[in-house]
């Protein structure tokens, strides 16, 4: 039995389904994932992981579109909350990282801050 390669559709028992672009029987190329809970990636792959750009969303409204390398957020992405406040930034290793911008829908308003881990440990100019 040949290995999997160019276009086409694939299903897992656990009821996961991928259809895209494969490589030497690996997610490479472009295509789209549907995890059995519902959450959906579409975007660049290499050897089964998330590497490239790409739009992750999940079953309650959340969004991330961006970069990712070996499976995790890593470079630029935007974060957009089920509640709409947004993150505009950088990711390291899946979590937010350095200098970002984050949206506060109730203040209609934007604030950049400094994330270090997934965590705002500060608002830059915040009085």
């Amino acid at each position: 039995m040949g290995k999997k390669k160019g276009f086409g559709t694939f299903q897992w028992k656990n009821g996961a389904t991928y259809e895209g672009e494969f490589d030497n029987d690996m997610l490479n190329g472009k295509g789209l994932y549907i995890f059995p809970d519902g959450k959906k990636y579409n975007g660049d792959w290499k050897n089964n992981k998330m590497n490239g750009t790409g739009e992750f969303t999940w079953p309650n409204g959340r969004i991330y579109i961006g970069e990712y390398k070996d499976g995790k957020k890593e470079g630029f992405g935007t974060y957009t909350y089920p509640d709409g406040r947004i993150y505009k930034g950088n990711w390291k290793e899946g979590k937010q990282e350095g200098e970002g911008m984050f949206y506060i829908p109730e203040k209609k308003a934007w604030k950049k801050g400094i994330w270090n881990n997934g965590k705002r440990i500060k608002w830059i100019n915040e009085k």
